[in-house]
């Protein structure tokens, strides 16, 4: 039960993390379009 739930959050974990990461490039994108 354990396990499965660990193999559950994981893709949804690193999901989280990706979206983090384009938000902090678009919002990079977009301080250098505003200079």
């Amino acid at each position: 039960m354990r396990s499965s739930s660990v193999y559950f959050y994981l893709p949804i974990i690193q999901t989280i993390r990706y979206s983090d990461q384009v938000i902090v490039f678009v919002n990079l994108n977009d301080a250098n379009h505003e200079m």
